[in-house]
């Protein structure tokens, strides 16, 4: 089972925090703050207390985990939103607010397939599709705690359903994000 926890930046409880980190505008930093008191809230802890690092260790690529090992968790941010996804198993999240994108951009970051899957879509349905795709690739590879050096075409993803991925041998199920109609995510987590 999942759980996941979403907030804005925009939520009144943040503001004093931003204030006191003199972080701005900057949409990473104050993605990072609410990342981390939603994670204080959860485990029960102080904001102070998750920032300081005591609870973490990291994984073999830096992905951080619980020293405990009580939980597996990740968070992801877009423009406003922040999402905690929380799960006794590894699991990956991201998220992405829809936006015109044109998957162009970033054409060396699909394999041949994906190219052609997004070419039979135009305007928001390509748009949306990008995206889609998108958030599988930094799901897996948040699930394997690499990121994006870990290789945007080291997966192969099932193209006619979007439910599942393999990564050099290795099957992980995806299951949609919902975190608003503005939104598009995915949730992913090695195959039992």
């Amino acid at each position: 089972m999942t759980t996941l926890i979403i907030d804005s930046i925009q939520n009144p409880r943040y503001q004093a925090a931003f204030a006191r980190y003199n972080v701005g505008n900057l949409y990473n930093k104050r993605q990072s703050i609410v990342g981390k008191y939603m994670l204080a809230d959860w485990l029960g802890q102080t904001p102070a207390t998750i920032a300081s690092g005591v609870l973490f260790d990291h994984g073999p690529h830096g992905k951080p985990r619980l020293k405990s090992g009580a939980f597996e968790y990740n968070i992801a941010n877009s423009y406003d939103k922040v999402v905690l996804a929380i799960s006794k198993r590894p699991i990956g999240v991201d998220l992405e607010k829809i936006r015109p994108y044109d998957y162009h951009r970033i054409n060396r970051a699909f394999r041949r397939e994906e190219r052609e899957y997004l070419a039979q879509f135009t305007g928001d349905e390509q748009t949306r599709a990008t995206l889609k795709l998108w958030t599988i690739k930094e799901a897996v590879l948040k699930l394997v705690g690499m990121g994006i050096p870990g290789g945007v075409k080291s997966m192969q993803i099932d193209l006619e359903t979007l439910a599942h991925a393999n990564r050099y041998g290795q099957a992980i199920d995806l299951e949609p994000l919902y975190a608003g109609a503005d939104y598009i995510g995915t949730i992913a987590k090695f195959a039992k």
